[in-house]
């Protein structure tokens, strides 16, 4: 007749485990994973198995999606191309993690439901979605913004500025507490000490 034909697998007490839809070809498991034992095979999911992905739900419980192309599926998991060429790369062997667009567009962090940070072109933005420099960082309340330099136990901090290869002047603090600005790539200009007592290598002009 006109009809479709269904397949359903059931175990030894009759319960319905999975079953292939006629009319639209979808698998669906009702109790287990899918795992794919082909020579091309790519997928396998388990709810604890070491090195799976876990389950594997393209449309169920919870609001648990994954798309890959999409059939609508809005996050967890949802990766689309429509040919802009966007990718996520991971790759062991080559010891390299890819993320990004091909195409001109942001990248974007979110922690809590907000953006914490954007990449867009060459600007890195923490607490804004449209940074205007290389880096720009925005406090998220009202307060004023704070940068931390943090050393190792028995090294200090430094900020280094290069025009290309060439060393221009650097802006560091010792574990003594002292701190120095050096110009023309290794001279020393200025020293404050813990004291605040201040030297000055050159003329200090008013």
């Amino acid at each position: 007749g006109g009809g479709h034909l269904n397949l359903f697998i059931e175990d030894n007490s009759s319960n319905r485990n999975a079953q292939i839809e006629g009319s639209t070809g979808d698998f669906i498991s009702n109790a287990g994973s899918f795992i794919s034992k082909g020579v091309s095979g790519v997928i396998s999911g388990s709810a604890t198995s070491t090195g799976s992905f876990g389950r594997l739900i393209a449309k169920g419980d919870a609001n648990s999606y994954i798309g890959i192309g999409t059939t609508t599926p809005v996050r967890s998991l949802d990766v689309y191309d429509g040919n802009a060429n966007g990718f996520f790369n991971l790759r062991e062997s080559a010891g390299t993690l890819d993320i990004g667009t091909l195409s001109n567009q942001m990248v974007r962090f979110y922690e809590g439901g907000d953006v914490r940070m954007t990449i867009s072109g060459s600007d890195v933005g923490i607490g804004t979605s449209t940074p205007s420099r290389a880096l720009h960082v925005k406090s998220l309340d009202t307060g004023y913004v704070e940068l931390r330099l943090e050393g190792g136990s028995s090294g200090g901090s430094s900020i280094e500025f290069y025009s290309g290869s060439i060393g221009l002047a650097d802006a560091y603090a010792d574990t003594d507490k002292n701190f120095y600005i050096r110009t023309g790539g290794t001279t020393q200009a200025l020293k404050l000490d813990a004291s605040q007592n201040a030297e000055f290598a050159g003329n200090v002009s008013g």
